[in-house]
């Protein structure tokens, strides 16, 4: 009994011996396939992974895409000038600046009675002046008074 028990065991560890040794028939079509996938392939072509797409294909497109959505919302947005109450009916003239003036000088000339820095600050806006300074020969536009 002890003998037929070992030979059982021997018979159940060559027969799985064997089995692992045999070439399993999707094995061998797997092996197929891929050489004949390997075969067909002609040199130099360029095979893409799907990352390789996203990134050959899509990130341009979505770049154009974001860039058509910001053009559009530049385009179609509000941006209407609206006059304010200040300036409504008033006109506007160009002023060539003086040697020695000054944006204060020059807003005292247009309107004597009111602010001057208020005067001031329409100037500023209308030129679109980033500093206060002014330099002889430029062309400023000012607002002309109504009233007078």
């Amino acid at each position: 009994m002890f003998e037929s028990s070992l030979l059982a065991i021997y018979r159940r560890k060559h027969l799985m011996r064997t089995a692992l040794a045999a070439p399993r028939p999707t094995e061998h079509l797997t092996r197929s396939h891929a050489a004949e996938v390997a075969s067909d392939r002609r040199e130099g072509q360029l095979t893409l992974t799907r990352r390789g797409r996203f990134i050959l294909i899509g990130l341009p497109t979505l770049m154009v895409g974001l860039c058509v959505v910001a053009l559009l919302m530049l385009f179609l947005s509000a941006g209407t000038a609206s006059a304010s109450p200040q300036s409504a009916g008033q006109g506007t003239q160009t002023v060539i600046v003086g040697s020695g003036e000054t944006l204060w000088d020059i807003a005292a000339e247009v309107d004597p009675a009111a602010d001057t820095r208020d005067i001031i600050s329409q100037i500023d806006d209308m030129n679109d002046l980033s500093s206060g300074h002014v330099t002889p020969g430029q062309r400023l536009i000012v607002p002309v008074i109504s009233g007078r």
